[in-house]
């Protein structure tokens, strides 16, 4: 009987350490599941972790919007840059080829109704002009040529550079005379330029002397310029400032004196606001820079240069956070440094930098936003995105 006893007990027991066992094997192979690396597929790339190098693709409010960066950000060259500037310019057009003036969106990528301005076809044209200059690729050459033709019998109401652009577009050797004699009836044609009355009769063009006026705009008392016309506001300051190199351009077109008068009493004017606000943040002024330097080219006057040489001096250290701003200056150091050769305005293709890393709206730079493909105004919730604007970076990007 005790013998039997000892069977069942030795049985009960070799059972139990099996039991044990096998807890003990499935307790191990949990174990290896949990802590094994599964391999993923070769196709799906791993979020990179949180890092100092990943905040720089996203806006600066924070909001991470669209897609996973990349672990290596996207380098567009200069060319790649201007054909997505370019091509979302062609979408900023409506069913009658006229180009929006801006749409504004939110981070909730709502944008506004956009609203056509007619004068933009200008500024859009000489866009494509420039980055056939430095891509020389035939199909941009096109686009200006159906450009010439579209726009040949239209009559404008200028409102910044006009006659400008289409005196540097009719440069082009290529172009045929008839080319050329439209583009200039283009420029001809467009005789709305405002208190353009007021200004062609005015009688009282200065002798103007740089270092008067240098002295002036330094003081902080408001310096009264009499004028009979002056702006009212710093929209018309910039549109008399522009109006004056378009004037110049009519001038080197023709050689006609009253277009050389008319430039510099529009030059006067502007003059005569930026005097007399000097407290604003005249975010437009390096546009009289560049309407001095233009009366310059075809004065040889050094005071109108001497001017332009402070303008740039005087804006460079106002420290402007202001896209506009930023890019008037560029284009005014540049041409000061064609002009002088003085290295000192060679900085300006250092905007160029700033303008890609913070103000492009592209996947991997701090200016994404909605990946528009274009530059807006760095806003934190609101971002304007201009044609006017793109139209002048493409310029930028395309120069040597």
């Amino acid at each position: 009987m005790k013998r039997n006893n000892l069977k069942i007990y030795d049985c009960m027991i070799s059972k139990k350490v099996i039991i044990i066992a096998i807890f003990l094997f499935f307790l191990i192979f949990v174990f290896y599941l949990l802590s094994a690396k599964p391999k993923l597929p070769s196709r799906i790339i791993p979020r990179p972790s949180k890092s100092v190098k990943e905040e720089r693709f996203f806006p600066e409010n924070g909001t991470k919007m669209g897609g996973l960066p990349l672990a290596t950000p996207v380098q567009l060259n200069d060319s790649q840059v201007i054909e997505k500037v370019l091509a979302w310019m062609n979408s900023m057009k409506d069913q009658n080829n006229l180009y929006f003036a801006n749409i504004q969106c939110n981070s909730e990528k709502q944008c506004s109704n956009p609203v056509t301005d007619k004068q933009l076809g200008i500024i859009a044209m000489w866009a494509h002009y420039i980055f056939y200059k430095k891509s020389n690729k035939a199909e941009e050459l096109a686009v200006v040529k159906n450009h010439i033709a579209s726009y040949a019998n239209e009559v404008y109401q200028p409102d910044f550079w006009h006659c400008r652009f289409l005196y540097e577009i009719a440069s082009e050797p290529s172009w045929s005379q008839n080319e050329k004699n439209q583009l200039k009836k283009i420029c001809d044609d467009s005789l709305y330029y405002k208190y353009h009355n007021a200004v062609k009769n005015a009688l009282n063009n200065l002798e103007f002397n740089s270092n008067y006026f240098i002295n002036a705009m330094k003081t902080t008392n408001k310096t009264i310029l009499y004028t009979e016309i002056g702006p009212l506001n710093e929209q018309e300051a910039l549109m008399f400032s522009t109006y004056a190199s378009d004037f110049i351009a009519k001038y080197r077109w023709t050689n006609i004196p009253q277009h050389l008068f008319v430039a510099k009493n529009y030059f006067d004017a502007a003059l005569s606001y930026y005097l007399s606000h000097k407290s604003d943040n005249n975010v437009y002024l390096p546009y009289l820079g560049l309407a001095a330097l233009d009366i310059y080219k075809v004065t040889s006057n050094e005071n109108y240069l001497n001017f332009a040489k402070f303008i740039a001096e005087q804006v460079a250290n106002m420290n402007i956070d202001n896209l506009s701003t930023k890019i008037s200056l560029s284009y005014l150091k540049r041409e000061l440094f064609i002009n002088t050769k003085d290295k000192i305005y060679l900085n300006w293709s250092s905007t160029k930098t700033d303008l890609l890393d913070n103000y492009f709206d592209f996947l991997n730079y701090k200016g994404y936003r909605l990946n528009k493909e274009s530059f807006h105004n760095r806003g934190f919730t609101t971002y304007n995105y201009d044609v006017r604007q793109n139209a002048l970076i493409v310029g930028l990007f395309s120069l040597p």
